[in-house]
């Protein structure tokens, strides 16, 4: 009966460790946050009826924060990517990165500062797809597939219409 457990009473470790005392749990069966809790327990106790302390929550927001939203506002996202490699970077984070190194340069006025990072990754050989440039894609693309189909209909088949299609597919530079 769930309804006669007065879950108000004690924490939760502390009836965790009623358990293991009892017998009711093995100690090898014991949570995983109940090692951490044991080494270093909290100033004061967890428990329901405690006032919350008021405190003001500074806000956290670094330059880079900035840049990476810019950045995402202006190009799309390249796809699938793999965290956990250790070939590099994901494409946003290379993109700060090459933001700062121009920014060190005092000759480029800070208006100027994300078109020239822009432009000196793609000269390096980044594709950097605008979300304008995705949209016209995606028309053309639509464009081609009703095309396609209105072949189709009239009785001409679909033949070449993959090799018109696979023009406006970006390629994936994880490949």
């Amino acid at each position: 009966m769930a309804e006669s457990r007065l879950l108000k009473l004690g924490t939760i470790f502390s009836r965790v460790n009623g358990l293991i005392r009892g017998g009711r749990m093995k100690f090898e069966d014991r949570p995983l946050w109940y090692d951490v809790y044991e080494a270093f327990p909290p100033k004061l106790p967890p428990v329901f009826d405690r006032a919350p302390v008021m405190k003001e929550i500074n806000d956290i927001m670094y330059p880079e924060d900035i840049i990476r939203a810019e950045f995402f506002k202006r190009y799309t996202s390249p796809g699938v990517m793999n965290l956990v490699s250790p070939a590099g970077h994901t494409l946003s984070q290379r993109f700060v990165e090459t933001y700062f190194e121009v920014a060190k340069d005092a000759n480029v006025p800070r208006d100027q500062l994300f078109e020239r990072t822009a432009s000196r990754m793609q000269a390096q050989g980044t594709v950097l797809q605008s979300i304008a440039q995705l949209k016209e894609k995606s028309a053309r693309i639509a464009e081609a597939a009703n095309a396609s189909a209105g072949a189709s209909l009239s009785g001409r088949g679909m033949a070449g219409a993959d090799e018109r299609i696979q023009d406006f597919v970006p390629q994936s530079p994880l490949r």
